[in-house]
């Protein structure tokens, strides 16, 4: 039995008002770490700084708040493991919030009422591994939202408002790695500027299954 992909109204939205009025209406279900924030004037990448943590209040590093400080006109999201579960369990459901992860109470309620691949893809992952579980997470959030996604142990000098370019649709960096005695390069998942519903975010979120 092959899971949908994704709710009905990411696959059939034909129109920006259709999305906003979406995104309005996950204020109901999600927790304040859902706030959206416009671009700067003449750009395209909204002004949303997001930041995984395993628990909101915990106590964040100095680099981090003087990242927060240096970009003071962006709205930061701080989310924890709770709130990404209710995230994926509102956005990636046709049943909005499911509270319970174990194997068997996700293909009970798949039957019933249609869970998608991302929600049972983001849950079949242990708790253990929250790194893989927000790798998803991160993708769907940009996908929805737009903003930067940056890990919690990164840190940025330059301003994201100097960093983005008025064309700039997403934005990724890269990284040296040392691979069998020589230094090569790759992209990293660790800092991702993007728009919202940049294509790139929704190709990677509609594959996994």
């Amino acid at each position: 039995m092959k899971l949908p992909l994704l709710p009905e109204f990411i696959t059939k939205r034909d129109s920006s008002k259709t999305y906003d009025e979406f995104v309005d209406s996950l204020s109901v279900f999600l927790n304040k770490p859902y706030i959206r924030a416009a671009p700067q004037s003449g750009k395209h990448i909204p002004r949303i700084l997001w930041l995984a943590v395993k628990n909101s209040s915990e106590e964040l590093p100095s680099h981090m708040l003087e990242l927060f400080a240096r970009n003071k006109d962006w709205q930061v999201n701080i989310v924890g493991n709770e709130d990404k579960d209710r995230f994926i369990d509102t956005v990636f459901s046709n049943t909005r919030y499911i509270t319970h992860s174990s194997t068997l109470f996700l293909l009970l309620t798949y039957l019933l009422t249609q869970l998608t691949s991302v929600q049972v893809a983001y849950h079949l992952i242990s708790p253990l591994l929250g790194a893989a579980k927000a790798d998803i997470w991160r993708y769907s959030v940009l996908w929805l939202y737009g903003g930067v996604y940056v890990d919690y142990d990164s840190d940025i000098k330059t301003l994201f408002d100097d960093i983005i370019s008025n064309d700039d649709e997403v934005i990724l960096s890269e990284e040296g790695i040392n691979y069998e005695g020589s230094l090569t390069h790759s992209l990293t998942y660790s800092l991702i500027y993007s728009l919202t519903h940049h294509r790139m975010l929704f190709n990677i979120v509609s594959s996994i299954e």
